[in-house]
């Protein structure tokens, strides 16, 4: 308006061989966060499909984060009312800590990560590893003596099949050409996997454990 030109100074990256030796992308976490800083350490308002990408991925991950702490909070506030003990509580919660504990492990050793993709099946996580968990201690709760302890009375099989069920749909997704719905379907398998495991394994020892602590403590009084 005022006379005064405008230019757009256009920047492609180079990825150094020998800085980055097995990245081939610009868009690896690995290079982009470096490269991202560099960037912006030589003009801060630079713009452009990269830094897009680096900013919407980073505000994703941020998100859910924050919605993940708040959604924990309230699920954890939910059985607490419904069971009326912070103990029965947090083991309800036991499947969700274990199965994401142990996913995120094994997407380590197969050199995973999370991304913008695969991040959308982690709620789904956690409301169906809460969901077994209330069973079976409703379950206990009805039936403590029977083991074992939480899975009796088709609570189990319940657990299972359902779980099963869920598994096979989103295994399905490993078959998919694209690399994004093909994690997905990874990791949420993966993740039903781990937490079917702690609802057959884990959480009966964590109910054995409470009962005889509850059993020695009647005895002692």
């Amino acid at each position: 308006e005022n006379g005064e030109r405008l230019y757009a100074l256009e920047v492609s990256p180079r990825i150094d061989p020998q800085r980055y030796p097995n990245v081939t992308n610009p868009l690896d976490p690995r290079f982009l966060s470096d490269y991202i800083a560099d960037l912006t350490a030589v003009d801060p308002h630079a713009t452009g499909v990269i830094m897009q990408v680096y900013r919407s991925g980073d505000l994703i991950f941020s998100s859910y984060q924050r919605a993940g702490v708040y959604a924990l909070i309230a699920v954890f506030v939910l059985v607490l009312v419904d069971f009326r003990n912070v103990v029965d509580a947090l083991l309800s919660l036991v499947p969700v800590v274990v199965g994401f504990t142990v996913t995120f492990a094994v997407m380590w050793l197969f050199g995973m990560k999370i991304n913008a993709a695969n991040i959308i099946v982690l709620p789904l996580m956690l409301g169906i590893g809460v969901d077994a968990g209330v069973h079976i201690i409703h379950r206990y709760r009805m039936d403590p003596a029977t083991r074992p302890l939480g899975m009796t009375a088709g609570t189990g099989k319940g657990i299972t099949i359902t779980t099963l069920a869920t598994m096979i749909g989103f295994g399905s997704m490993l078959l998919a050409r694209h690399r994004g719905i093909a994690s997905l379907g990874f990791v949420m398998t993966v993740g039903l996997g781990m937490t079917l495991l702690a609802c057959w394994i884990v959480m009966p020892a964590c109910l054995e454990w409470r009962a005889r602590r509850v059993g020695s403590g009647r005895l002692s009084s």
